[in-house]
């Protein structure tokens, strides 16, 4: 699963104002790819066939007003 460590999307995510906020254990598979993509994604690559447990959602608003979904998961293996 590709991820990034950047709480601020790319403007064209916004039509889809959703923040997977994933709280992820020491030792977990995973590698960190930035300086491999190029674009400055501060990406993290996560192996394949980890499972997530759900720990709620809250709607939060940024400093310019507009809403959107903090959903917080852990992953559990």
């Amino acid at each position: 699963m590709s991820t990034s460590l950047s709480q601020d999307p790319h403007i064209s995510f916004s039509k889809l104002p959703i923040l997977l906020a994933i709280s992820v254990p020491a030792g977990t598979k995973a590698g960190f790819i930035d300086t491999l993509s190029g674009y400055s994604q501060v990406e993290l690559l996560l192996k394949r066939g980890y499972k997530f447990l759900y720990n709620g959602f809250d709607i939060e608003e940024d400093d310019n007003g507009t809403e959107y979904m903090v959903v917080d998961v852990m992953l559990v293996g």
